[in-house]
C-alpha cells in the first residue's frame, strides 16, 4: 500500500440519522456443510450459512424445538413474523423440507419480527421467498443455546449460553452517512483468522492506520494501552499496521504498546472504507461496522474524547 507522510487535521465528531434495521447486503448463501445437533440429536435442517454465519427458517426450527421448554408459535400477518414462547408449534405443512445443495441468492428481508409482542432485531435474509434468520440472533432472543464444536452447530434448549452472539442492546447499526467496513478476512499479527464479526463484539470499535515508518504514529503509542485500559468493557481497540507484514519492529512496538490490542495487517476491503491518504488515519464504528464520526486524521495521542462522543451516540439510540 502507498505510503503517505502524517498529517495531522483533526475532524469534529459528528451525527446523522438514519434506518432502524439491520442494513444488510445481497449475498450469496451456501447450503450449510456442517452437521446440527439438537439436545444430543442430528437433525438435517435446510439452512444456509451467509458471510460466515448460519442462517435457519424459523418454522423449521419451531417444529424442531416444539416438544422443548424452548418452544415456541410462528405467525405471519401485515408483513410481520410473530412468534410466541410458551406455546408448541403446530405443523403447517413444508416444515423440514429437502437439504438445499447448491447456492442460492439471499437478498435482506423487509419482514419485521415481533417476540410475544414487542419487536426484535434479528438478522434475516430471504431465500426462495422463505425467511431465514441468523441462528445466533434466535438463540440469543429465545433462550436456547448455540456453539460450534468440531464442525458441528449445536443447539441446546437446556442452557441459556450463546456462543459468540451479538452483544445484548437494543441499539440498531445505522448507516450515517460516513462509509461501512463491510465484510474483510485478514490475519492478526500472530497469524490468526479476522473477519468482520469482531466489530459486533461490543458496542463500539476504534480503529487506528498506523505504519511503523510514521514517527507522528510512533509518538501516540504510549498513550494507547491506557485508553484501551479506560474503556475495555464497552469498546474493542484495533490498529491496522500497513507495514505490518514480517516486520520485526511492526511486532516489538504491539509487543510494548498494543498487547489489549486486535492488530491486524490490511487488506483492501478492510482499508478502503478507512483510508484517508494519510496516516494515522482513526475511525471510530458501530457494532455494524457503519462509522459513526468522519476520519480522525493526524496523531491525536488519547482518542478518549472521541470515543466517549462515540459510546453517547449509540447510548442515546437504544
Amino acid at each position: 500500500m502507498k505510503k503517505f507522510f502524517a498529517f495531522c487535521t483533526i475532524f469534529i465528531l459528528a451525527v446523522s440519522f438514519a434506518s432502524t434495521a439491520y442494513a444488510l447486503d445481497a449475498a450469496r448463501a451456501k447450503p450449510t456443510k456442517a452437521a446440527v445437533i439438537v439436545d444430543g440429536k442430528p437433525v438435517a435442517f435446510d439452512s444456509y450459512n451467509i458471510n460466515g454465519f448460519n442462517y435457519f427458517k424459523l418454522r423449521d426450527l419451531a417444529f424442531t424445538l416444539r416438544g422443548t421448554d424452548k418452544k415456541f408459535t410462528v405467525g405471519y400477518n401485515n408483513n410481520a413474523v410473530w412468534l410466541s414462547t410458551g406455546a408448541a408449534y403446530v405443523a403447517v405443512g413444508g416444515e423440514m423440507s429437502a437439504k438445499g445443495i447448491v447456492e442460492k441468492d439471499a437478498v435482506p428481508s423487509g419482514d419485521k419480527l415481533i417476540l410475544n409482542g414487542n419487536p426484535l432485531v434479528a438478522e434475516a435474509y430471504k431465500i426462495d421467498g422463505n425467511n431465514y434468520f441468523k441462528l445466533q440472533d434466535l438463540g440469543t432472543a429465545l433462550g436456547f443455546g448455540v456453539d460450534w464444536i468440531d464442525n458441528t452447530v449445536v443447539i441446546t434448549t437446556t442452557t441459556t449460553t450463546v456462543a459468540a452472539a451479538p452483544p445484548t442492546t437494543t441499539y440498531v447499526p445505522r448507516d450515517r452517512g460516513f462509509g461501512r467496513i463491510g465484510s474483510f478476512s485478514t490475519n492478526d499479527l500472530n497469524g490468526n483468522a479476522v473477519t468482520e464479526s469482531v466489530l459486533a463484539e461490543k458496542p463500539v470499535t476504534f480503529i487506528n492506520y498506523w505504519a511503523t515508518w510514521c514517527g507522528p504514529c510512533r509518538a501516540e503509542l504510549p498513550d494507547f494501552p491506557g485508553m484501551a485500559e479506560k474503556f475495555k468493557d464497552n469498546v474493542t481497540f484495533i490498529t491496522i499496521i500497513d507495514d505490518g507484514q514480517n516486520n520485526s519492529a511492526a511486532k516489538s512496538l504491539a509487543d510494548q504498546y498494543l498487547k489489549s490490542y486486535v492488530n491486524l495487517l490490511p487488506v483492501s476491503a478492510l482499508v478502503a472504507p478507512i483510508q484517508s491518504g494519510y496516516v494515522p488515519t482513526s475511525v471510530i464504528v458501530d457494532a455494524g461496522g457503519y462509522l459513526l464520526s468522519d476520519k480522525i486524521i493526524g496523531a491525536v495521542g488519547d482518542y478518549s474524547a472521541y470515543i466517549e462522543a462515540a459510546l453517547r451516540l449509540v447510548e442515546q439510540d437504544k
